[in-house]
Formats: structure tokens, C-alpha cells, sequence
């Protein structure tokens, strides 16, 4: 008969070894986690994600049972199960073989100033949008960025300035003179815009437009990166490119609706100048008007994306008078697949690249150790099925749960 104090000694190394085990003791569900997730320091607070499929928005492979530790509103630590040590302690959040995204970004929209919209976009999964070019005046547009940037219950907002243009020309924020170009641009710059746009389009919704000077569109450019700020530039037509690849801008606003030809391509290409391309508004315009203005756009999607060129997600949403999708932009992924873009390259559009374009990419964008937890969960793999980005599960802005559909 074995001993009382040999039961005593097994009972001890059965404790001591699930004690050492990756996950502790603990295997809670989403919805017991969620819960107890108010009773912890939000700056202390270390969540544990695992028993996922990580995607992480770099174009790496993804990584198989994996785990993302998060402290406060940071990643600390991401890898698979055997290569992150989780600390006693830790709220556990078991995904069940669901997979882990970015939090997506659309870099192109409009009417973010508004709780509703906010809302809309992190329920979906978008957990910053870009607004370019706000509705209301600057310094109240910026007020309420900083205010709604305060609370994890609303998407992250990206501000830039009103789109720039001469007057009886294309924009909201006429000038000029270079002079008066240059004082705007320090203007909105020190009321604390984080992008500057401007127009070059002498043609544009069934109309002309006056052109500025490309002098003048020089010293927007110049003015805005001597001051450490991007540029994006709102550009419809091929004849106009070559002012946006001699200035420099950071990034084209549309695709173009008439054809893209080689050598402009590659010299866009060269200068590392990324595209948002507004897939969806070039359908919902197409569609009003009986115009082929979607297919042109994709057609040249194709091309800049197979050489080599950098995409980034936007749709253009509340940009002109059509119905654009009010959460995830799904049409703008689905146009993006229809174009010939993978789907690991659509999601880098709608994270990495999206990040860097608002000029967030040290923060955002890729599930990274030192940076932001935005996380964007889903059951399927958006790999297989791009669609998959739809079956939202849990949304993670700033650190803290904030959507969790098993609740």
C-alpha cells in the first residue's frame, strides 16, 4: 500500500507542473475574462490572448497557437505558446482557434467628428480612421479628436487639414499667393493637424476647376515636411501625377479614372508614394452615373499594385452623396480582391500601410512588441476567405476589450 506522504508528494508536482504551464491554472472564457477586466489598474493590467491564429500585419507567415501578452495598452510579448512567458497574475483570454488582426484603419473618410460614426467603426473592427478634411471648423475639429482620442469607446481619429486649393479651384481652404500657402499650412500645423491635403485637379465631379500653381503646391509640400508633417494630395487624372512624384507627396488620395500608363507607374513606385485607392466611391459614383469609372480604377490598382506599389485602405466614406459601408469596409475588400490584390496584401493595406499613411506606423497598424494593442478578432481565417474579416468576435482598442460578441 503506498504511503500517505508519497500521495502528498504527487499532489504537489501535479500542482507545481500547472503552475509552470504556459497558462497557469487558468482557463477562463471570454466572458467570465471580460468581466472581471474593471476590478484591475488600466496602466497594470496584463491580459494574455491565446489559443490563436496570429496574423500580425508585417506579411509574415502566421503564427500558429499563438499568444499575445498586453500590459496596459501595449503589446509586451507575441509568438507561439512555447516562446512567451506569461507572468503569474495575468487575466487569461482563451480565443478558441479564432484568429488575431490589427485593428483595421480606413485612411480616407469623412465626418469622423461624430460619436455615431466612431461607434459604427470599432464595433466593426476599425480602430482609427483618417479624416481628411473635416466638415466643421479646425480648432472645434481638433478639440473633438482630442477629446474623442481620450475614450476607448470610440475609434481613434486622424486629423487633417481642409483640402488646400486656389480660389474657384478644387478645395476648402483657398490661398493665394505662395506666401499665403506657406502661412496655412504653418497655421493648421500649429492648431495641431497631423496630415495637410491638397488638391491638383482641373477637372473633377463634371466640372473645371481652377489649378494652383505647381510653385504654390511646392510650398505646401515643403512647408508641411520641414515641420515633420505627410502630405496627401487629391489627385483624379493621369496628366496630374507627375506634380505629385516631383513634389514628393506622401500619398495619392484616388486612383485615377483614366489609364495609368508604365513609366508613371514605376516613377510613383520610386518615390515610395502610396495610393489609397477609394475603390468604393469609384463604384457608388459609377453606379449613379452609369460611368465605368469603378473599372478604370481597378484596372490601374492592378498595375500599381503587380509592380510593386504600396496600397493603402480608404474608402472615401461621406465623401460625396452615396451610401458608403458604415462599419467594416467590406465593399473597398472586395473591390481590392476583384483587382487581383491577395489577401495577405489587403489586410497589410488595411493595417500597416493604413498606419503609415496617418503617419502612425511607429504606434499602429502591426501586432508588434512596444506598440499599441488594437486588435481586430474574428472566427475563420481571412487568409482562405477574405470575407472572414465580417465574422467579428472581440475588438481590442488601446489595451481593453471593448467589443466581445460571446458576452
Amino acid at each position: 500500500m503506498l504511503k500517505p506522504k508519497f500521495y502528498f508528494l504527487c499532489l504537489l508536482v501535479i500542482l507545481f507542473t500547472l503552475l509552470l504551464s504556459p497558462y497557469g491554472l487558468i482557463s477562463k472564457n471570454i466572458e467570465v475574462e471580460a468581466k472581471d477586466l474593471g476590478d484591475v489598474n488600466k496602466e497594470q493590467r496584463l491580459l494574455v490572448f491565446y489559443n490563436a491564429t496570429i496574423i500580425d500585419g508585417t506579411g509574415a507567415k502566421p503564427i500558429e497557437n499563438g499568444v499575445i501578452l498586453v500590459e496596459g495598452e501595449r503589446i509586451k510579448r507575441v509568438g507561439q505558446s512555447n516562446q512567451v512567458e506569461v507572468p503569474k497574475g495575468v487575466i487569461e483570454i482563451n480565443l478558441k482557434g479564432k484568429t488575431i488582426l490589427p485593428g483595421f484603419i480606413n485612411s480616407h473618410v469623412h465626418h469622423a467628428y461624430t460619436e455615431k460614426n466612431l461607434k459604427n467603426w470599432l464595433n466593426a473592427g476599425v480602430t482609427t480612421v483618417r479624416d481628411l478634411s473635416p466638415q466643421i471648423e479646425v480648432t472645434e475639429a481638433i478639440a473633438k479628436r482630442d477629446k474623442f482620442n481620450q475614450r476607448a469607446d470610440l475609434s481613434r481619429v486622424v486629423s487633417a487639414s481642409p483640402i488646400l486649393g486656389v480660389p474657384d479651384g478644387y478645395g476648402n481652404s483657398t490661398f493665394n499667393s505662395m506666401q499665403e500657402a506657406k502661412e496655412m499650412v504653418n497655421g493648421y500645423i500649429d492648431d495641431n493637424v497631423e496630415i495637410i491635403k491638397f488638391a491638383i485637379t482641373d477637372f473633377d465631379q463634371n466640372r473645371s476647376w481652377e489649378m494652383p500653381t505647381f510653385e504654390q503646391v511646392k510650398t505646401i509640400v515643403d512647408t508641411a515636411h520641414a515641420r515633420g508633417i505627410r502630405t496627401s494630395v487629391h489627385i483624379t487624372n493621369s496628366q496630374h501625377l507627375q506634380w505629385a512624384i516631383d513634389l514628393g507627396v506622401d500619398d495619392i488620395a484616388h486612383m485615377i479614372v483614366n489609364l495609368l500608363d508604365d513609366k508613371t507607374c514605376n516613377k510613383i513606385i520610386a518615390k515610395d508614394i502610396y495610393w489609397v485607392p477609394t475603390l468604393e466611391l469609384w463604384k457608388r459614383i459609377s453606379k449613379m452615373y452609369n460611368i465605368n469609372y469603378d473599372f478604370i480604377a481597378r484596372i490601374n490598382l492592378v498595375k500599381f499594385y503587380k509592380a510593386g506599389g504600396k496600397v493603402a485602405l480608404g474608402t472615401d466614406f461621406a465623401g460625396y452623396k452615396a451610401d458608403f459601408d458604415s462599419g467594416f469596409p467590406i465593399t473597398e475588400v472586395k473591390l481590392m480582391k476583384k483587382a487581383g490584390m491577395s489577401n495577405m496584401d489587403i489586410i497589410i493595406a488595411g493595417t500597416k500601410n493604413a498606419a503609415f499613411v496617418c503617419d502612425r506606423e511607429e504606434d499602429l497598424g502591426t501586432l508588434e512588441e512596444g506598440k499599441i494593442a488594437d486588435m481586430l478578432i474574428v472566427s475563420g481565417n481571412p487568409l482562405e476567405d477574405i470575407e472572414d474579416l465580417e465574422n467579428r468576435q472581440m475588438v481590442v482598442h488601446n489595451g481593453e476589450i471593448v467589443v466581445d460578441k460571446e458576452d
